[in-house]
Parts: structure tokens; C-alpha cells; sequence
């Protein structure tokens, strides 16, 4: 029974960082009968501002209140605290899937993307794995890693503070 509580807490982890449907998906490229692709039901990201200065704002971003990954904002074009809707979108500046943040007042096409340094965001986020007063570092990964857990939710929201 004790085995049967500890894996049910497992799987309950599994779900709440989107771990599970990532596994799930990689299957149905291994198989000849695949299963159904799993879609997460939503997804809440949480960015808390944690050392301002005069340039930049560094944060960390909590997904379904887990820590992600450390993030990094323009302070000349900062974006105002508030509740956000996400959709995946194909940037045409990055060639790619990025987050795309909805409804921020007086501002579009804010998304969320690598980038190590203040000059690489026109006033998106940029996620990295570490970080120093001014900059994020292996942002790759970090938004790879982000975004393989986010992908497939119906609902995707960032609260910004």
C-alpha cells in the first residue's frame, strides 16, 4: 500500500510539471498502435521580480508553483505586473514556437524566449538557467525545457509581480 501512495505521488508530480505528458508524447513516435497525444489541462506560470536595477529586472518563474527557470526583462520596456494569457506562436523574429503573452496594456508580441542579455529582448522575457546582476546564462536550455512542458496545455497563463 505504502509503494501504491508513493507512486500515486509520483504521477501527481509528473502531472503538475507537465513531465508526464512529455513521456507520453515521445511514445507515440515508438510504437505502431500510439497512444492518444496528451494535452495538459492549463498551466499557470508565476514571474516574481527578485534583484532590480537601473537595466535590467531578473525574476524567477515558478510553473504550477514549481521553480522553472530564472528570467530577465528590459527595464526600459518592462511589462506591467498584472495576469496574462499565453498562446504558442510562431515567431517570425526567432524562426520558431515562443509563448505569446496577450492583452499587456499598450504593448504586442510580447514573448517569451532565450536571450542571455538586456540587448536581446525589445521588452519580452528571456529565460535562463542562471543568472548574475545583469544577464541570464544557458537560456537555451531553460526555454527548451520551459517549453516542452508548456506546449501542449489548453490554457496557459503568466502572472507577472
Amino acid at each position: 500500500m505504502n509503494f501504491l501512495l508513493k507512486f500515486l505521488e509520483l504521477i501527481q508530480k509528473l502531472i503538475k510539471n507537465g513531465s508526464l505528458a512529455n513521456v507520453l508524447n515521445a511514445n507515440m513516435n515508438q510504437t505502431s498502435n500510439p497512444i492518444p497525444k496528451v494535452t495538459i489541462p492549463s498551466m499557470n506560470m508565476i514571474l516574481t521580480r527578485k534583484w532590480i536595477n537601473s537595466e535590467v529586472s531578473i525574476g524567477e518563474l515558478a510553473l504550477n508553483d514549481v521553480f522553472e527557470c530564472f528570467t530577465l526583462e528590459n527595464n526600459l520596456v518592462i511589462i506591467p505586473s498584472g495576469t496574462y494569457s499565453v498562446t504558442i506562436y510562431n515567431s517570425p523574429d526567432h524562426g520558431f514556437d515562443v509563448p505569446l503573452l496577450h492583452n499587456v496594456p499598450n504593448r504586442d508580441f510580447i514573448e517569451i524566449h532565450p536571450g542571455n542579455f538586456a540587448k536581446d529582448s525589445k521588452g519580452c522575457i528571456l529565460v535562463g538557467q542562471t543568472h548574475d546582476e545583469y544577464d541570464v546564462y544557458n537560456s537555451k536550455v531553460a526555454f527548451e525545457s520551459l517549453f516542452n512542458k508548456i506546449k501542449d496545455s489548453n490554457s496557459i497563463q503568466i502572472t507577472i509581480k
